[in-house]
Parts: C-alpha cells; sequence; structure tokens
C-alpha cells in the first residue's frame, strides 16, 4: 500500500514489481526464525508474516540516514510503534539522548520503558531548535526541534493539508519533499 495523503495519490496491490536492488533476501539467522515463530503463534498467514522484518531494517536503515552518534539529541516520533520503538533502543545504543512523541498518554511509560529520557505526547510541548537529530515515524511536523545543522529523517508521508485548496495540498508536499532531500 502507498498513500500519499498531500497528493491524494496512492495504491493498494498485492503483488508488485521492484528492481532487484530495491529487495533483500530472507534472513537464515536466528531473526527471521523468530519471527516466523511469532507468525505461527499469532496465527498470521505467511504472507502476512513477511512484513514483520520491515520494522526491524526500517529503523536502523533511518538512524544510519541521521547518522545518529554519541552524543546526540536525537527525537523520535511514533516512538510507542514498531520502527520508533527499535528506533529508540538503537539509538540508546549509539550513546545518544533520546526524546520521544507518542500520539496517546497511554504509550508515555512504554517510550519510557524503551529508554526515552523525555517522552511528549503533545507536539507544542517539545523544546524548540534542541534536537541534533529527528527520526519522523509519524508524519508529524517536528522541524521546530530541530536544532540549527540538525540532521531530519522521514519516513512517513507528510500530514494531510489542513485546505482543500489543490494548490496548498501540492506546495505543502513540495515543501516536505525538500526536507527529506
Amino acid at each position: 500500500m502507498s498513500a500519499q495523503l498531500a497528493t491524494s495519490r496512492g495504491t493498494w496491490t498485492e503483488q508488485v514489481s521492484q528492481p532487484a536492488r530495491l529487495l533483500a533476501a530472507a534472513p537464515t539467522t536466528l531473526a527471521l526464525a523468530l519471527a516466523l515463530a511469532l507468525a505461527l503463534a499469532l496465527a498470521l498467514a505467511l504472507e502476512d508474516a513477511a512484513a514483520l522484518p520491515l520494522a526491524g531494517i526500517t529503523a536502523p536503515q533511518a538512524l544510519s540516514r541521521a547518522a545518529v552518534t554519541d552524543g546526540d539529541n536525537a527525537l523520535i516520533t511514533g516512538a510507542a510503534g514498531a520502527v520508533g520503538g527499535i528506533a529508540v533502543r538503537l539509538a540508546r545504543r549509539t550513546g545518544a539522548t533520546v526524546d520521544a512523541l507518542v500520539a496517546r498518554l497511554e504509550h508515555l511509560d512504554a517510550a519510557r520503558e524503551l529508554g526515552a529520557k523525555d517522552v511528549w505526547h503533545i507536539r507544542a510541548d517539545l523544546p524548540r531548535r534542541t534536537c541534533t537529530a529527528v527520526l519522523d515515524t509519524a508524519g508529524i511536523d517536528t522541524c521546530p526541534a530541530l536544532a540549527p545543522g540538525g540532521r531530519y529523517i522521514s519516513i512517513s508521508d507528510p500530514p494531510a493539508p489542513t485546505s482543500d485548496s489543490k494548490q496548498a495540498a501540492l506546495a505543502q508536499a513540495r515543501k516536505w519533499s525538500a526536507l527529506r532531500s
């Protein structure tokens, strides 16, 4: 599934054709065995279980692109979700201080248990210009929290435009595309 909210484009499909360079072979390690065991325990079809490793691949790739290291103050949105939760743990292992933004009050403790130092659920409460790296997994505008010279990585589509105007939607999509490059 691909949904681009800002442009109203997207698709649902059961099969896709991709260049081989975009694909990864299924691991033959313990991680695959654990994922398959989890899938069986949850009575998931193998087609559904195939998505299990996605978060485990996406989180380290995003942190690598953001170059999160010891001494960084990293903000991770969606920290109680699959990718965000893994990213919190991995970022902590680099020595970075990790802060988190979650969608619900009931997720605050979960993000702390994963290793986040400070956790918010209201975007407006985030400290401004303090984060040397931001990993957005939820499509939330956290740019005001980014320190000058900081790194911003988003794995999410931009938030839905607040205006019904197609011009406003296209302008917002361009803004987000520029931030991602």
